[in-house]
């Protein structure tokens, strides 16, 4: 495993010099001013650096500059350097010093400016709140910092740029509503044109019209409208601010706001889940308050009516909102109960798996065949199958918490793999469950990048041609010696199927491998890493290094490779074990001696698998990837991946990486965490926290 790369603190800094600078100087001028403990309102300067009608008004033209680099309050200081890392350094990232440097100064201005305008034209219509704002002062460069990362926004791929554009808005358009100080109509006009500025940059066109989005991206945006449903209400009996909806603020806390509040999260945890049912219950939870609210309104005076609260009328909106999501996003909202899923048969995700479908799934393996070299892992007991409703194929799958791991490609006729994958990942979805595809081929990548998923190398197959392999050649020496050594001990190789063997075999294969895991300080692992039950199976050829006493010193197992219409074409290595007295070159001597004894027998490869995290050396790893390679690092000492991927290079194999596909980053770290629990299932929490230390 190559060593992380992480990026160096220089790199960082030339990089990122502008957003540096930039906090540098903020920070800089607080300590100068005085400001870094003390409010700049209560500066006796303060009108003559804080931008507003006010200044404008007094012929102030320099104070857009001057108010830029102070903040009102310490408070303030420390958000606006969040905004700032987090939009200008994003935003430097992806677009460069130049586009920043130019995108954060130039939305400054035209949020101060613009806002100050719309402040003064509020001011003039008279409205209570209007004329506050008109009278308002304020400094920052936060309209900058979010302007800018709108923009950044643009170059991000979705869903992430909508879910950044979203709590953008989100953010300053809650500040509005509840405080509607001026910073916060500056903030409203920067992002209103860095919107379409950030997409002219990334050379898109804009578009007004809303994106098709996934149903699972539906479900995620009405649940959180619910939570922030909530959120808003409970903000709105804390503060006591006039704002655009009216006053907030003033009376006694209602308890029902609590309670309502608990409702929507309630609410918001059950539409991720996509449940018909808890749609049809959030709209009658929605629909019945609005509707009385319209009677109220038309039977009630209209004094009762106008003196209504600002929250009142914040909580009709929200509710006319949410019926509105209910209603368009409708369905994304039709998965069945649990109960209804646990009666389904065939092309269900979930419940608990059959003998016949197990059963069925080595059939499908057997006749079809598949691209993926280890696709017969997929027929061990520990996992599940899904059908697709043509009935030709299957797709092995684990369910960790809520992600569905399918395993593999799916197995299916020729040119279907990408519908098969698709119709997998959308009954994943109809069960509530997010999906991944762990240990892929290039096809199911394409497939996935196709369809603006992402794809992480988890591990590299070794695949041996048998039609070129000739140990001989100064390169070959190891195995060469491996295969002198165990003739001078007597030791000769048998590829037998282990269940048929004497009793007195099975008990020392057992005995091997049991003493191999007590050597470890984690337990055996599972998932795609089979172990002697899985050697019984009467398809698996077992290879054991035994001497002329019938001492076992070693064996490895091979899984049978049905290639694409179902012809077994090689095999593929899953466990190796040796006695801890056995002769040096036992695993060399095993795996050559089979790899001679398939080559005369016809076939046409042999893959020694890939060992789990463990990547060859990338030349510019990404984040992702330096996740698993740090998490490779801290189990290599356990399991030995890395050694072990070392070892295999001694028989000059050819590298295909393996694949883990999942919807987005965020979905990534899901499936890994599930991916881990795959592997580790037996693991105790005590075990787990072993991983954090150096092993003994």
């Amino acid at each position: 495993m190559g060593t992380p790369t992480p990026l160096s603190a220089r790199s960082v800094v030339t990089r990122l010099w502008f957003t540096i600078a930039v906090t540098i100087t903020l920070i800089a001028v607080a300590i100068a001013s005085g400001t870094l403990t003390s409010a700049t309102v209560k500066q006796p300067w303060f009108d003559q650096v804080a931008f507003g009608v006010p200044s404008f008004a007094a012929g102030r033209w320099w104070t857009p500059l001057s108010g830029s680099v102070f903040a009102l309050t310490p408070l303030t200081l420390v958000v606006l350097l969040v905004f700032v890392i987090i939009g200008v350094g994003l935003c430097e990232w992806l677009l460069g010093h130049a586009r920043t440097i130019a995108v954060t100064v130039g939305l400054q201005l035209v949020g101060v400016v613009g806002g100050v305008l719309v402040a003064w034209l509020l001011g003039l219509t008279g409205w209570g709140w209007g004329v506050q704002v008109a009278g308002d002062l304020d400094t920052g460069l936060s309209a900058g910092a979010l302007g800018a990362a709108i923009v950044a926004s643009a170059a991000i791929r979705q869903p992430w740029r909508g879910r950044l554009r979203l709590a953008v808005f989100a953010l300053v358009l809650t500040s509005l509503v509840f405080l509607g100080y001026l910073a916060d109509v500056i903030h409203l006009v920067a992002i209103v044109v860095a919107w379409p500025l950030g997409t002219e940059l990334a050379g898109r066109r804009p578009q007004l019209a809303p994106q098709p989005s996934s149903r699972d991206e539906v479900r995620k945006l009405t649940a959180a409208f619910f939570v922030l449903s909530a959120v808003l209400g409970v903000i709105g009996t804390l503060v006591e601010r006039q704002g655009p909806l009216g006053t907030f603020g003033g009376d006694a806390p209602d308890p029902w706001i609590w309670a309502g509040a608990a409702l929507n999260i309630a609410i918001g945890v059950g539409l991720l889940r996509g449940r018909r049912g808890w749609w049809v219950l959030a709209l009658v939870l929605t629909l019945t308050p609005l509707l009385l609210v319209g009677l109220a309104i038309a039977l009630l005076p209209d004094e009762l009516i106008a003196a209504s609260s600002a929250l009142f009328v914040l909580n009709v909106v929200m509710l006319i909102a949410q019926v509105l999501l209910l209603i368009v996003g409708r369905a994304a909202f039709r998965n069945p109960s649990t109960r209804r899923v646990r009666r389904l048969s065939g092309a269900r995700i979930g419940g608990t798996a059959t003998e016949d479908e197990r059963t069925r799934a080595r059939e499908m393996v057997t006749t079809l065949g598949s691209a993926n070299r280890l696709s017969w892992i997929g027929t061990w007991s520990e996992n599940s199958w899904w059908f697709p409703a043509s009935g030709q194929g299957v797709v092995s799958y684990q369910v960790q918490g809520r992600t569905v791991i399918g395993l593999g490609d799916p197995v299916t006729a020729p040119g279907e793999v990408a519908a098969v994958a698709e119709e997998f990942v959308t009954a994943a979805a109809d069960a509530g469950l997010g999906a991944c595809i762990f240990s892929a081929t290039d096809e199911v990548r394409d497939w996935a990048e196709a369809r603006g998923w992402v794809s992480l190398a988890v591990a590299q197959e070794a695949v041996i041609d048998l039609s070129e392999l000739a140990f001989t050649g100064k390169k070959w020496q190891d195995i060469r010696t491996a295969l002198n050594q165990a003739a001078k001990a007597g030791i000769e190789h048998r590829l037998v199927r282990l269940a048929t063997q004497p009793r007195a075999i099975r008990v020392q294969v057992r005995s091997i491998s049991a003493e191999w895991v007590g050597e470890k300080q984690l337990p055996e692992m599972g998932f795609t890493l089979g172990g002697v039950d899985e050697a019984m199976d009467e398809q698996v050829w077992v290879s054991l290094a035994i001497d002329a006493d019938g001492t076992v010193h070693g064996f490895t197992s091979w899984l049978p490779v049905h290639a694409i219409g179902g012809e077994v074409t090689g095999w593929t290595l899953d466990v190796m074990r040796r006695a801890p007295e056995s002769f040096r070159y036992t695993m060399e001597f095993l795996i050559a001696s089979a790899c001679q004894q398939f080559q005369a027998d016809g076939y046409q490869m042999v893959s020694l698998s890939g060992a789990p995290l463990a990547q060859r050396e990338l030349a510019e790893p990404g984040a992702l990837d330096l996740v698993v390679q740090r998490l490779g690092t801290a189990i290599e000492p356990y399991y030995g991946f890395a050694s072990l991927e070392r070892f295999k290079d001694k028989f000059m194999p050819r590298h295909e990486p393996l694949w883990l596909v999942a919807a987005d980053e965020a979905a990534m770290a899901r499936a890994g965490v599930a991916i881990a629990k795959a592997y580790l299932a037996h693991a105790t929490p005590l075990q787990l926290l072993s991983l954090m230390r150096p092993p003994e």
